[in-house]
């Protein structure tokens, strides 16, 4: 049937004419843009440009809300019998009466999905005008004002067809009769077009947002970054207890004093402050000459090895260099020294026939170049540090017991290394977890204890920085009696390498071995370089080798 009596929305308009048109215009305040809704926005968020804008469609409204007004009480006076059911008409051959009858049924039906259509189209973009209201975008508020009068336009065709008396309806739908569809019709696509404007605008909105977000997460990374090197080296955070208890006037300190010191009333805690940072710069130096006396420490034994590699290296002959051409030629090499962003390690085994050699290891020749071109490179790129030690030139004698277990010299040649070099860069190190019982252990050369001065020492280089550990023929440590100690020190050295965090100084291991190493080989599984037994003679082998960091 098309009686009007089945339809529940008509059903709501002729029983609660009053209630059902408060509740539609609650529907359409409560997505934003009613008029009291508006109102606050006006006079809390927008300033006298948008208040301007705004103002352009109070006549607008004030229209509207009178024919509203009008067609509300048309409704309230409509009568009882609006639900009769009405017969089926026959276009072709009914009168022109009953054909504008039939057509203003149809604009009827139009008008009720367009009330509700209203509040669907709202919804969708309420949301995007809660989260994007407050956002200082004149782009966003004119969508939404675009917005609010194509809704303005809807309403006004909407409350025209009820506000109209029955015979203007009528003489309307006979001399215009699509007129009312069409232009409801126009006026909700206007709407729908409006909102998917606002949506795309939250879009962009939220776009510039992210990027606003990332850009200032970069800010805030970069300033934290400085602002904890600062703490982790600056004199002033760096005070013992100790220290804290002789700023105030030599006095012995409660826990109390010690959380409410106010440096603002002592008129010399500024000199206080200074000797006690020079205080402090002579312990660590003293600390330092300590460790270095007790590891029996030779700056100039390094520098005398790498010569002698060296020296004796570029007199090989033209197979043995070719041996290490072929290292520096290795594709698992070049990707270990082009990697400066992350720690490393690599086991580099020659294959060399024992029984066929003669002089020095061709690898010890890379290994000496290596360590002679990164000192060289220090004062051109970030902080580099080198340590190394080559084996073969510090072999224990088979007769004489060493005073000193060789593989722990090993680690000790590391620290001294590493001290003398931060010396060299102005970084002052912290010894200060130095208890006596280690000092006692350092002494002894305790490896364990050795490993964890090495990587105390290597987490206080800044960051960006290189620490480059080199061995060289670690198989002349390998040999029985030494080949546990020297696996305790290569797994601590490969550990530290494997197991630098983000933001530290990125560390490089590599060790070199003429032959096959047999005992560390365990800890380099999957970072192994293999040369092969057989190689053929170059003659650029020696520019090969000489430019390698190039």
């Amino acid at each position: 049937a098309r009686g009007i009596d089945t339809d529940p929305a008509r059903q709501c308009v002729s029983s609660k004419p009053k209630s059902w048109f408060r509740e539609s215009l609650g529907q359409f305040s409560a997505a934003g843009l009613g008029d009291s809704s508006l109102k606050l926005k006006l006079t809390k968020d927008s300033g006298r440009g948008g208040a301007n804008l705004w103002k352009q469609v109070d006549e607008e409204k004030e229209a509207l809300f009178k024919l509203m007004e009008e067609a509300q009480r048309r409704l309230l006076r409509k009568a009882a019998d609006s639900g009769e059911a009405k017969e089926e008409i026959d276009v072709r051959r009914c009168s022109w009466g009953q054909v504008a009858a039939g057509q203003y049924t149809k604009v009827e039906e139009d008008i009720f999905k367009a009330l509700a259509d209203i509040p669907d189209i709202m919804e969708t973009i309420r949301r995007y005008i809660g989260i994007y209201w407050q956002k200082p975008d004149h782009r966003f508020e004119q969508r939404v004002f675009n917005l609010f009068r194509a809704s303005l336009k809807t309403l006004r065709h909407i409350m025209q067809f009820f506000a109209d008396s029955k015979y203007r309806k009528l003489l309307g739908a006979v001399g215009k009769q699509n007129a009312y569809k069409s232009d409801l019709t126009a006026s909700l696509d206007e709407m729908r077009q409006c909102a998917e404007a606002i949506k795309e605008e939250g879009c962009l909105c939220q776009a510039e947002e992210t990027h606003e977000v990332r850009l200032n997460s970069e800010r805030s990374e970069m300033v934290a970054n400085k602002v904890l090197h600062f703490l982790e080296t600056h004199p002033l955070f760096q005070l013992r207890p100790g220290d804290l208890r002789k700023a105030i006037s030599g006095k012995e300190a409660t826990p109390y004093d010690l959380a409410n010191l106010d440096w603002s009333v002592s008129s010399d805690g500024k000199e206080g402050m200074e000797l006690l940072m020079r205080e402090k710069r002579c312990r660590a130096e003293s600390d330092k000459r300590r460790l270095l006396r007790l590891l029996q420490y030779d700056r100039d034994s390094v520098p005398k090895d790498i010569s002698t590699c060296l020296q004796l290296g570029y007199q090989l002959d033209e197979k043995a260099k070719a041996r290490a051409a072929a290292m520096i030629g290795a594709d698992r090499f070049k990707a270990f020294m082009r990697e400066v962003k992350s720690s490393r390690s690599l086991l580099v085994n020659g294959h060399e026939d024992p029984a066929a050699t003669d002089g020095i290891s061709p690898l010890s020749l890379v290994a000496a170049e290596l360590s002679r071109l990164s000192e060289e490179a220090k004062a051109e790129s970030a902080p580099v540090f080198v340590v190394n030690y080559f084996c073969a030139e510090h072999q224990p004698s088979p007769l004489i017991a060493p005073l000193s277990p060789p593989s722990a010299m090993i680690i000790a040649s590391f620290i001294g290394q590493l001290l003398s070099q931060m010396t060299d860069h102005r970084i002052t190190s912290d010894l200060g977890f130095m208890t006596e019982k280690k000092w006692e252990k350092v002494e002894r050369l305790q490896i364990s204890t050795l490993c964890t001065v090495f990587r105390k020492l290597s987490r206080q280089l800044p960051p960006g920085g290189v620490l480059w550990c080199i061995v060289d023929e670690i198989s002349a440590y390998e040999i029985f009696g030494l080949e546990q100690d020297t696996d305790l020190v290569i797994g601590n050295l490969s550990q530290l390498a494997n197991g630098a965090k983000c933001g530290q100084a990125v560390m490089k291991l590599l060790l070199t071995c003429r032959s096959r190493s047999l005992v560390v080989s365990k800890h380099f599984l999957d970072v192994t370089l293999d040369l092969q037994e057989d190689v053929e003679a170059d003659d650029s082998v020696d520019w090969a080798i000489s430019t390698m960091l190039s």
